[in-house]
């Protein structure tokens, strides 16, 4: 029997209530759970090696350097698709021509074949071009185009005819200051004599002393573009009109970036009657908003509810399997009855990873791996790869959770799901159940779903401890994980076609 669809990731039910359990979870196979199969012996060792954690914002960023990912701007036939549901974050009911923009923006977005703003753009452009200007911190998705809401925002604001910095925008890496600085050329293309100073690792730093920058915008990492404001002097803080902060949880959150980005803000604060601060990210969590809203004076802040935290575009589903040597079996019956384009999937352990990458591997798939026992460089070649199209299925660790993107995922498979860890290191544990670690969940599947594509996430499932995650991440994120039958191949073709 089909699942109910409205109880799947990418339609979520409003009237969507908690399950009230007056006890724990209750584990029952039954006759379509997923039975092992003899053929398929599972490697023990795997359930008790080490899990792979997910990197740290710095090792994401060096991943990043190597793979010089091209930055994807979103074409208006993507957005037709999402826009008549009004739960997607790409829907939108104005054009650009209804916002604030100048009219040579206005050309360049005609001219990219951008007629439409997503949800944040249409949100967070009239908040951000009205006048006096207004402070803003903002969430969006990643793929919902945040970075073009502060790249208009910096164009609009500049008086071009001027010849010094009056815009800083702030990125954690090098990689996405120059994704950033792409995107300010495409939208400023019509803008006669803008220029783009990077204030990044590899510039003559020597010849910055005493200099005097002549860009309207200066986008950098945060350490170099203290040093051009404090060491160098020169970027003048008393002539920006705007600050921006991208990916602002690891910016203010993160071990190094804390004081150097707030060192940064309270100079230009300090120094300039009308600065205007923005902070965008994907993820925010409380601490990081405590942080932000105290720093930053009277912000206007626009959050996603936690359904729109959960990519509503993303049908998420979980596999009841007997035990866990039958997971194999649930991998070949979903490769077999799904037209999957390319997919991820998410174990713990590089042990786990190596098992399966073998066995689908002697069964004809494209796959390959990663894992965190790799070098850089050699992530950034499979990642590229991956992109190219070389192989259909990445096998991986939580290695490839966060900060990567690869645009034709269709589906992820959580063979195993991911794990909170407490401040000993230890998985966390309440009422004897392992906790689901939802932020990392989150990432995981935002693998796919991106740009407003629909995406399939699918969660294998084989004991009573991982299905209370099920109803954790369901009552977490206040949507239904339907159950899925991965035998039956007429519900996974409806599932596709849904």
């Amino acid at each position: 029997m089909l699942p109910e669809m409205g109880r799947g990731r990418g339609q979520p039910n409003p009237s969507f209530v908690p399950q009230q359990r007056t006890g724990p979870p209750q584990f029952a196979v039954g006759q379509q759970a997923v039975k092992p199969d003899p053929k398929y012996k599972y490697t023990k060792s795997t359930d008790t090696d080490p899990h792979e954690k997910v990197p740290v914002p710095a090792d994401i960023a060096l991943l990043n350097k190597f793979i010089q990912k091209e930055v994807k701007m979103m074409k208006d036939t993507v957005v037709d698709v999402q826009r008549q549901d009004p739960k997607s974050p790409l829907y939108s009911i104005s054009s650009f021509r209804e916002l604030r923009l100048k009219p040579e923006v206005l050309q360049a977005l005609d001219s990219l074949n951008f007629q439409f703003p997503t949800r944040i753009q249409e949100t967070a452009l009239p908040l951000l071009l009205m006048e006096p200007p207004s402070n803003l911190i903002a969430q969006a998705q990643s793929g919902t185009g945040k970075t073009a809401a502060f790249v208009l925002t910096m164009l609009c604001r500049i008086d071009i005819n001027l010849k010094c910095p009056q815009c800083i925008c702030l990125a954690p890496t090098l990689e996405l200051a120059k994704q950033i600085g792409e995107v300010v050329e495409k939208m400023g293309r019509y803008m006669e004599n803008l220029k783009i100073h990077y204030a990044i690792k590899g510039g003559n730093m020597a010849a910055m002393r005493g200099r005097k920058l002549t860009e309207q915008i200066v986008i950098g990492t945060p350490g170099i573009t203290r040093d051009y404001l404090q060491k160098y002097k020169c970027i003048d803080p008393s002539q920006i009109r705007c600050l921006v902060l991208d990916e602002a949880d690891v910016m203010i959150y993160h071990q190094g970036f804390t004081d150097i980005s707030t060192t940064i803000y309270n100079m230009v604060e300090e120094a300039s009657d009308s600065v205007q601060s923005m902070l965008f990210s994907a993820t925010y969590d409380e601490p990081v908003i405590n942080f932000a809203t105290k720093i930053i004076k009277n912000a206007i802040v626009v959050m996603l509810k936690r359904e729109e935290q959960a990519l509503p575009n993303i049908k998420q589903f979980y596999v009841q399997c007997a035990c866990r040597d039958s997971k194999y079996a649930a991998i070949v019956n979903l490769y077999s009855g799904l037209a999957v384009a390319s997919s991820v999937i998410f174990c713990h352990t590089k042990a786990s990873v190596m098992w399966l990458y073998e066995n689908m591997k002697a069964r004809g798939h494209k796959v390959d791996v990663l894992h965190g026992d790799m070098s850089v460089v050699e992530r950034a070649d499979t990642i590229i790869r991956f992109k190219r199209g070389d192989f259909k299925v990445l096998i991986t660790t939580n290695v490839f959770a966060r900060g990567i993107d690869v645009a034709q995922v269709s589906v992820v498979i959580n063979y195993d799901l991911p794990i909170k860890y407490n401040e000993h290191d230890s998985p966390m544990v309440i009422d004897g159940f392992t906790q689901p670690d939802c932020e990392t969940y989150l990432h995981r599947i935002g693998r796919t779903g991106r740009f407003g594509k629909t995406g399939i996430a699918i969660n294998l499932i084989d004991s009573e401890d991982s299905m209370n995650m099920i109803n954790v991440l369901e009552n977490h994120f206040q949507m239904k994980i339907a159950r899925m039958d991965p035998s039956n191949i007429v519900e996974l073709e409806a599932i596709e076609m849904a």
